[in-house]
């Protein structure tokens, strides 16, 4: 089609065009929606009016191409629209197609961009129409227009009245306008404005990706009362309805967030004049609107402020969105984009009535989100009410943050019109019934317990009840209650007499005993409170608690003196097992503490580096002991807890107590060095309820439960995931119940509980649940109020639990215990744990506030890696924490596996989930997690990568890459940053270098190299292999199953199979070693099994002749010093063929090889081998090898190869599990040019072509030219060289067939990565892929033709490999062979052969196949560097081809390469393609400036 008119595209609808390229096939710009008529329609008039309003607007038939180098625009002819009609049953059913509707992406590229349809509800009698159009093409205002002008037209159809065309302004006019504003020095000031505005950024400002993902709209409608004082507020105040509503939710995120310099985005209308008001197409633009929140300002300055601001912004709110953000350098500084919500506001009044019938119009939402939230404000109801939608990503909110968004916005709204003269700072975000919920309700649990009674009474009551019931159990020793009670009883008065006296602090640390139970009992029956000691502790740490505390008696069972180094001056150590402590009376003392007296200090880790010690009274000790005893042992009596874990872990006090006052049985572990404690208490099956931390529960994941007794577990510590509790239930059972209880050491133990329901808890972690007996929780933020459902806060606790502080740390004790807001009479601790009410009756732990670290300037929750972590399905277990070098923090990820998972692999996976800076730098996998003794992760003990090492390590693996490719590519300098294609890299030197890594035991796949060709990103994917050199090394035995290339040699049916080589001439020093020579040559042929390849000709297959093993390999010698430089060639050629003619595939080793002595020209050595055995590949490793052989020896080392990788006979099978999985789509591709027959390109026919009737021209570019060929000229359009040479080819081609379809034949190394397991870049043998391509070569400029024909080439399925597969193993493919232009690109000869004691050699070694056999496609061009230039060999048959035509057709196809070399070369900077990016289609530039990717 000629269109003659081309537009370029505005600054709108270029950023929609670019978002639309990045998010491709999604329906993010479909806008639209349904207008529905209470009644019937005329359906002709309303088809009439449909496309009256399309012939009449431009805008509506826009359609968009790329071309010269850019997207523009042209206005398609009008073609009169046959619109749908379709009937629907129910509105339900109307409904769901519209959704269906809405979700379909529309095709950009030369399309129309609307879509109409007609439709009626049978059982409502409704009538109407769908509308759906692209948001390139139209906004909010256009789609007002189409409704009026519908409707309009509708009705002076219906009345009769004749319809004249009225052609209205076209959209063409924004783009005139739009120039012109562009070079206005309007334009300038506009940009003044915008940059000084953001000339510096907020701190908080995280990265934002404009990336598409699932949405989801929830509508709601403000009252009646609240959208009628908005609007009398404006009018009161001369503001603006949308300035309250931005004020509104800026005060909301304020207060939620804590932040008060913020952005958000507003779409404009930006349609100034009258003109533009009446022009159908996308006008709207976006603008950064930036504001502070000052809680000092009442409602009514804030308002106003807003309002003034607005407007503005609004005087400049013509400048692109775009622009600015390029202006910024948003990339550069490290961050994404300005902002990641957008506030809408529509007081547009749509027709509601069509002919006096009722009309509604109702917007779809497509279901997807380029913003994490949008808000809409209509003014669209009937009532003039506001009505508010609501669209966020699913991914980030949850429903019921956003229905509690929408509490919040009401609840403001309301204080702010009530009292507008109201300090910001003094606003609630909640409403008293949410307070109520959330801070009464919730904390309702008032209960009665002992509170006038201490611990060791409610156990001296039990010792009453059940005096004969086993306490205490340790192997063979048992303890009563009686017997418990009365030597506690002893213990007290001994130390009565000691003048341990009330609020006395005695020390405790004891290997498991019975007397570490009777010592506790005993500490606090004389009123003294206990401080246990760890005897794995430290001697410093116990020194600094001890000198803390004040303590002066210490109670043992080991020799803490000596251990400790303690001073029995300052201490005196009483040892528990002495017989003289429980001598005299053993009835109970006189309670000689109160409740509010101190029961135990516990010293947790301090924020300074020195411990803290926590004091607990006894009141708040008996009202969790009450409540433990009421949610786990109940009324029971026949429970047994253990006693394994430290006493100085605040998480024993459950399995110490809670028995004790309830008749139950402890039963004793002490420390095992062979079998650990979790795993002999499963064995014997005692214990029935175990309290352990999540690492520790961990451990029985795998171990046998059929023995174990079991009945719960109360898990404590630490964040309890839901993969973990998942996995035990399935292990241990669902009768076996887990209870994830929560609480820091301050508050007792446990202040919160949740029973782990493996039906309803589908989250990261098991929530926390609810509030314990007489426990208070509270969500607070900064200013202490409460967050709302879904947002996170700190866990503040207040209740009967809460310590009465840190033992001599008054500063400290007063920072975090502090007055209760909500109880006066009341203290709360403030946790430092996050977390969040999933509900209004449950919370989730998120982890640590003080978690949250600062990475290059990006402030990080350490939880929130560790939860993405853990939902790998790889990973059991995993902890991040950040450390710090001399280039800064980095961060390190531990874990531990399910399966094997490599680093690579989970740098991979968190990158679907999070940005670039959250992923860890090092993933460390480890076979347990260190724990402490308080079995919590020892985040200290982790292995700390030894930076310098780790470093010297990466920095030597990135030497070899470096240097591994400088080598391949011969380029002086490789830096990690540099790109693999623009220094010269291609598929065939990914291959060489793949190879050469894996002699360094590194591995990497050729893909991989290519598909990550920036240096640093492609060392990302190296590993390091161990590979077994026995299994490895072993020669192959057997047949090979039919492989592409070997079945097309056969299938030519070529007079001489036997004579159908490869080979090589090259150069060797004068001295060199024959007889090493050959003994490398041996060990090459036992090494390299496809040398001892034969054919059985009874079976058509190959099979590995294990004879070879034992064959002597010949080196044959001929002296040809004494005849002239021309005979001397002359002889080479004869010898040389005639060696190459000599092989025998049924029973020759497939390698022969012999030295030419040339007397003063120096030596040559020529090897050949049969084709069946060998590629260009293969000749890269069997020259590396016989160089590191030959030096090898010559410094009389052991002769060794590296080890060898998957076989021709593995790939073979590879190949046959391939075919069964091909997809139709691929052979529907093959299938398609084969069906494309090619125009005969030739003089004449005078016969059969035969290689002696075949001939060769000869062409090399100059050093500079293929230079540049192989690097500068490819970063033009990311090309390949290879692709240039192919692209030129079908140039030239199409040209002299007349025709702009063209099929070459593409010979590629077909070494494709097939998958994990198989790998054969060191693997000799002929791998070739032989395949047709059928290229289209438009008429257009020269840059189009080479994006287009790129993008074909990387179009073509799996590089070819399938094409041989289906047409030689699968037989899907039944087409005759036609000949075709052949083009085969076999690397860098220099690189490949001048290598140690070898060098390239130009003589010419003779015919490679019998001149009896018959050439094999129409024209040969074959391309190869030799000393920095690129030759191309073209060979041809004079029974087909004119020499003129030929020597033409070459020097055409070399001057065209030249011009694109040289049109690559003048670009000044980079375009993308499809192909560079799944989705995308842009250039570099507007890719980073406009998507900040």
């Amino acid at each position: 089609m000629n269109h003659t008119e081309y537009y370029s595209l505005t600054h709108p609808q270029k950023r929609i065009w670019y978002m639309e390229k990045i998010n491709a096939h999604q329906p993010l710009h479909n806008i639209g929606g349904v207008v529905t008529i209470k009644g019937k329609l005329d359906f002709t008039f309303l088809e009439k009016a449909i496309n009256s309003f399309v012939k009449n607007n431009d805008g509506m038939r826009h359609r968009f191409i790329e071309t010269d180098e850019e997207v523009r625009q042209y206005v398609e002819k009008y073609q009169k629209i046959d619109v749908l009609n379709v009937v629907f049953n129910c509105r339900e059913d109307l409904d769901a197609w519209v959704q269906q509707e809405a979700g379909k992406p529309f095709t950009i590229h030369d399309c129309d961009l609307f879509d109409f349809a007609m439709f009626k509800v049978r059982d409502t009698n409704d009538s109407g129409y769908f509308v759906k159009v692209h948001h390139i093409i139209s906004d909010g205002w256009s789609m007002n227009l189409l409704t009026e002008q519908i409707f309009d037209t509708y009705m002076r159809l219906l009345k009769g009245e004749k319809i004249i065309d009225q052609h209205r302004d076209s959209y063409t006019l924004c783009l005139k306008k739009e120039q012109s504003y562009l070079a206005s020095e309007r334009f300038m000031k506009n940009k003044q404005f915008w940059n000084e505005k953001f000339s510096t950024l907020p701190i908080p400002i995280q990265k934002r990706e404009l990336e598409c993902a699932e949405g989801n709209r929830k509508t709601y409608c403000f009252p009646n009362s609240q959208s009628n004082g908005i609007k009398q507020f404006a009018a009161d105040h001369n503001v603006s309805v949308y300035a309250f509503f931005v004020g509104l939710y800026y005060i909301y995120l304020q207060k939620l967030t804590k932040q008060e310099d913020l952005i958000v985005g507003m779409p404009v209308l930006n349609r100034s004049g009258k003109k533009e008001k009446n022009i159908v197409g996308m006008l709207t633009s976006t603008m950064p609107f930036r504001h502070s929140v000052d809680v000092e300002m009442t409602v009514r300055e804030f308002i106003k402020d807003i309002n003034r601001e607005l407007i503005r912004c609004y005087y400049h709110q013509k400048y692109p969105y775009d622009l600015l953000v390029q202006d910024l350098g948003l990339k550069k500084k490290g961050y994404g984009d300005l902002f990641d919500a957008c506030i809408n506001y529509y007081n547009t009044n749509l027709p509601n009535e069509l002919g006096g019938i009722p009309a509604e119009n109702e917007e779809f939402y497509n279901g997807n989100q380029i913003y994490s939230l949008q808000l809409i404000i209509r003014e669209w109801s009937k009532s003039g009410g506001f009505n508010l939608d609501i669209d966020y990503k699913i991914q980030e909110y949850e429903e019921k943050q956003i229905e509690q968004m929408y509490l919040s916005f009401t609840h403001l709204a309301e204080q702010m019109l009530q009292f507008p003269d109201r300090k910001l700072g003094e606003l609630e975000l909640l409403s008293e019934d949410v307070r109520n919920k959330l801070i009464v309700e919730f904390n309702a649990t008032d209960t009665d317990y002992p509170k006038d009674k201490t611990i060791y009474q409610l156990f001296e009551e039990q010792a009453a009840r059940t005096p004969d019931k086993v306490a205490l159990n340790l192997g063979n020793e048992e303890l009563t209650y009686r017997e418990l009670n009365e030597k506690s009883n002893q213990l007290a008065r001994y130390l009565l007499k000691k003048n341990v006296k009330k609020g006395t602090i005695v020390g405790i640390s004891t290997k498991h005993s019975l007397e570490t139970i009777i010592g506790i009992l005993g500490i606090v029956k004389a009123g003294a409170a206990y401080l246990p000691l760890d005897p794995d502790y430290p001697s410093e740490r116990i020194n600094y608690m001890l000198e803390d505390s004040g303590i002066s008696m210490l109670l043992t069972n080991f020799d803490a003196l000596n251990r400790w180094n303690i001073s029995p001056h300052k201490v005196e150590v009483v040892q528990l097992h002495s017989a003289n402590l429980y001598e005299g009376k053993s009835s109970n003392i006189k309670a000689l503490s109160d409740p509010s007296d101190l029961a135990y200090i516990i010293y947790t880790s301090g924020s300074t580096g020195t411990p803290k010690g926590t004091m607990i009274e006894h009141q708040g000790l008996v009202n969790y002991t009450c409540w433990a005893k009421n949610v786990y042992v109940e009324s029971s009596q026949d429970e047994v807890f253990p006693f394994y874990s430290s006493l100085a872990f605040d998480l024993t006090v459950t399995s110490i107590f809670t028995p004790l006052i309830s008749g139950n049985q402890i039963v004793i572990y002490p420390a095992d060095e062979n079998e650990h404690v979790l795993y002999k208490m499963l064995r014997e099956g005692k214990v029935s309820i175990v309290k352990l931390t999540p690492s520790h529960l961990s451990l029985l994941q795998d171990v046998d439960s059929e023995i174990s007794s079991i009945k719960k577990f109360i898990v404590g510590g630490e964040d309890l995931t839901v993969s973990l509790a998942k996995s035990i239930q399935n292990r241990f059972g669902r009768d076996v119940k887990i209870f994830n209880e929560y609480g820091p050491t301050e508050t007792v133990v446990g202040c919160m509980i949740h029973q782990f329901d493996v039906e309803k808890d589908l989250g990261t972690s098991v929530p926390i649940g609810m509030p314990a007996q007489n426990t208070k929780i509270y969500l607070l933020d900064s200013d202490l109020r409460h967050v709302p459902v879904g947002a996170v806060g700190e866990i503040y606790i207040s209740g009967d639990g809460v310590a009465r502080g840190y033992l001599n740390k008054v500063d400290l004790t007063r920072d975090r215990f502090i007055p209760n807001p909500f109880s006066s009479e009341e203290r709360m601790y403030r946790s430092g744990d996050l977390a969040r009410f999933m509900d209004e009756s449950k919370i989730e732990f998120l982890g640590r506030a003080d978690n949250q670290i600062k990475v290059r300037g990006f402030r990080i929750e350490l939880g929130e890696i560790e939860r993405n972590l853990l939902n790998h399905p790889s990973i059991r277990d995993a902890v991040v924490v950040d450390r710090e070098n001399h280039d800064g923090n980095y961060l390190c990820a531990y874990y531990i596996e399910k399966n094997e998972v490599t680093a690579t692999e989970l740098f991979r996976y968190l990158k679907k989930f999070m940005p670039a800076f959250m992923i860890p730098s090092h993933f460390i996998p480890l076979k347990e997690i260190p724990l402490t003794i308080n079995a919590k992760v020892d985040r200290d003990a982790l292995p700390e990568p030894v930076i310098a090492k780790r470093h010297a390590a990466n920095a030597a693996i990135e030497e070899d890459l470096l240097c591994i490719i400088r080598q391949v590519l011969l380029v002086d300098k490789v830096r990690m940053r540099d790109n693999f294609y623009h220094l010269g890299g291609d598929s065939i030197k990914a291959i060489q270098i793949a190879s050469r890594l894996s002699e360094k035991g590194l591995k990497i796949k050729t893909k991989d190299i290519l598909s990550n060709p920036v240096i640093e990103d492609m060392a990302l994917h190296l590993e390091t292999t161990a590979k077994n050199l026995h299994e490895s090394n072993q020669p192959c035995v057997g047949s090979v199953q039919s492989l592409p290339s070997a079945s097309w040699f056969f299938s030519q049916k070529l007079d001489n199979i036997h004579h159908y080589t490869q080979s090589v001439l090259l150069k060797v020093k004068d001295d060199i070693n024959r007889q090493m020579l050959e003994s490398a040559l041996q060990l090459l042929v036992c090494h390299h099994d496809s040398f001892r390849l034969n054919y059985m000709i009874q079976t058509e297959k190959l099979y590995y002749n294990e004879k070879h093993l034992d064959q002597k390999f010949e080196l044959k010698f001929f002296d040809l010093s004494c005849y002239s430089v021309q005979d001397q060639n002359n002889h080479i050629a004869k010898i040389g063929e005639k060696l190459k003619s000599s092989f025998n595939i049924e029973n020759d080793i497939l390698l022969k090889a012999c030295i030419f002595d040339l007397g003063d020209q120096g030596k040559r050595f020529l090897m050949a081998a049969h084709h069946l055995a060998v590629d260009g590949i293969s000749w890269r490793i069997i020259f590396e090898d016989m160089n590191r052989l030959y030096n090898q020896m010559e410094n009389k080392e052991i002769a060794l190869l590296p080890p060898k990788d998957n076989s021709v006979q593995d790939w073979g099978v590879e190949l046959e599990k391939l075919s069964k999985k091909i997809p139709d789509k691929e052979k529907q591709y093959w299938n398609h040019v084969y069906q494309s027959r090619e125009e005969t390109f030739s003089d004449f026919d005078l016969g059969p072509d035969r290689m002696e009737d075949c001939e060769t021209f000869d062409q090399k570019l100059s050093e500079e030219e293929t230079a540049q060929l192989f690097q500068k000229a490819n970063e033009a359009y990311r090309t390949k060289a290879d692709e240039l040479m192919i692209i030129a080819l079908s140039m030239v081609l199409s040209d002299y067939i007349k025709k702009n379809e063209v099929i070459i034949e593409v010979e590629g190394h077909g070494r494709e990565d097939l998958s994990e397991e198989i790998d054969v870049s060191r693997t000799v043998g002929w791998f070739t892929s032989l395949y047709p391509i059928l290229l289209k070569v438009e008429n257009t400029d020269i840059s189009q033709q080479i994006k287009q024909l790129k993008d074909q080439l990387r179009s073509i399925p799996r590089k070819g490999l399938s094409h041989g597969v289906l047409k030689y193993i699968s037989d899907e493919l039944r087409f005759d062979n036609q000949k075709y232009v052949r083009f085969n690109y076999l690397g860098d000869f220099n690189a490949s052969f001048s290598n140690g004691i070898f060098e390239f050699a130009e003589e010419y070694s003779g015919r490679d196949t019998c001149h009896s056999n018959a050439m094999d496609c129409l024209v040969d061009i074959v391309a190869y560097t030799v000393d920095k230039k690129l030759n191309l060999s073209v060979t041809y048959s004079r029974n087909k081809f004119k020499c003129e035509t030929i020597s033409e057709f070459v020097r055409d196809y070399t001057i065209q390469l030249r011009d694109l070399i040289q049109h690559c070369c003048q670009r000044n900077h980079s375009e993308f393609t499809p192909s560079d990016f799944e989705t995308a289609n842009l250039s570099s530039e507007e890719l980073e400036n406009i998507f900040n990717l």
